[in-house]
């Protein structure tokens, strides 16, 4: 692996962070909409509907279907489905929106998908491997299909919630810290997993799926039965011909490929939780990565960093100022809610914070033990590799006393 790494280079700078491409360059990139079809890769895609995927039935049903306003909310209502006919990805509108990225406390919530498909296919594109580098043509074809993969009704896990995941992890990756840890590859890899983490998300929990014999449950033998879900969702949708972005790497770099995006996948399951915490904080602040001419400690520090960057920003949304968390709360709190009136209305076993939501004391009480039991931890421990990150460390910190306040006003 480490021979792999270094033969791939390093990661593919941030156009916005680190000097911005032309307008006429990132245009280029995008003059087809699919990869070339009659590639010789060795491992063409396969058609496979995509899981989770809807289409409108006609082009007026199309166009009516993205007729968003600028102060569009998440998560949307209607029909929300992306016909392929959309222009969403003007390369001008992509480099004059960039500037409202270029920081961590984003407002996603606040921005049409318009702003938010076209900015990830920015980052897709700046991190996009050199060796298969003619598969960013299909990147616009992907992205529709995974939009319309997510269930973007769902309070939380919706389009939006992934686009934040994405801007975090590569911003993470993007640091200082981080930079010159991993391949261009892994990179791509790690933010292409932080794209897809949660495609097909039906808004309940796993624990939910497994008591209702739910079939995502059957299939996956009740074991990080999303999880699951979203990796095979991930590669179903890749292996459709007009969404061709791996075919033109080689086997080698696609195998490679899909055993980090699948690991990292699968370690956003809460269920990892405790144990990449606990990797986390035994680090030595001193010497976080180790001996750098010791192989076996930077194959570890890489798979840690598999395991733990998207894993913690698909965490930052209690992270974040005060605003934006309580933004990000409330429709985590939204999908508790409705979880909890189908383990009733199904006689399920009950899962007792979700049902002890009624007033503003109890909210307080569960967000406050979210952030001091799940999300400073791991904050905490990632910035003993990345210090960038205690920037969600000081805000988890912040909200957690601001929780705290209320619950002693309300008690009072």
């Amino acid at each position: 692996m480490e021979k792999l790494r270094r033969s791939l280079g390093a990661s593919h700078p941030r156009w916005f962070s680190r000097g911005r491409q032309s307008t006429s360059s990132i245009s280029s990139i995008f003059t087809s909409k699919s990869a070339d079809s009659t590639s010789d890769a060795s491992h063409p895609p396969t058609p496979q509907e995509g899981v989770g995927s809807t289409s409108p039935t006609s082009v007026e049903e199309q166009r009516e279907a993205f007729a968003f306003e600028d102060d569009a909310e998440w998560p949307l209502s209607g029909r929300v489905a992306l016909g392929a006919d959309e222009d969403l990805f003007d390369s001008g509108a992509m480099v004059s929106e960039a500037a409202m990225f270029d920081a961590w406390d984003v407002d996603i919530l606040s921005m049409p998908p318009p702003v938010l498909l076209r900015q990830t296919l920015m980052i897709l594109t700046a991190v996009f491997p050199e060796e298969g580098r003619k598969g960013a043509k299909a990147l616009p074809a992907f992205l529709r299909d995974v939009f319309n993969a997510y269930q973007n009704r769902n309070p939380f896990h919706n389009f939006a919630h992934v686009v934040s995941v994405v801007h975090v992890t590569d911003r993470l990756l993007a640091g200082e810290s981080l930079c010159n840890r991993l391949s261009g590859l892994e990179r791509f890899s790690l933010v292409l997993a932080a794209l897809c983490h949660d495609v097909g998300h039906p808004g309940l929990t796993n624990a939910y799926l497994v008591a209702r014999s739910d079939p995502l449950a059957i299939q996956h033998n009740d074991d990080a039965v999303l999880e699951r879900h979203h990796c095979a969702a991930t590669f179903q949708l890749l292996r459709k011909p007009e969404n061709g972005v791996l075919v033109f790497f080689s086997d080698e770099a696609y195998r490679e490929l899909r055993k980090v995006v699948i690991h990292a996948i699968l370690h956003t399951d809460m269920a990892q939780h405790g144990r990449i915490v606990r990797e986390l904080q035994q680090r030595d602040p001193e010497n976080p990565w180790g001996d750098p001419e010791d192989e076996g400690q930077n194959e570890a520090n890489a798979l840690l960093l598999r395991s733990a960057v998207v894993h913690a920003a698909d965490l930052n949304g209690q992270a974040q100022p005060w605003d934006l968390a309580n933004k990000w709360g409330d429709r985590v709190l939204q999908e508790f809610r409705s979880q909890a009136k189908g383990e009733l209305r199904n006689q399920l076993p009950l899962t007792g914070f979700m049902h002890s939501l009624a007033d503003k004391i109890s909210e307080a009480k569960v967000q406050k033990g979210f952030v001091r039991g799940v999300v400073l931890p791991i904050w905490q421990g990632l910035s003993i590799l990345a210090p960038e990150a205690s920037f969600f460390v000081k805000n988890a910190e912040a909200n957690a006393r601001r929780y705290e306040e209320m619950i002693a006003s309300f008690e009072e």
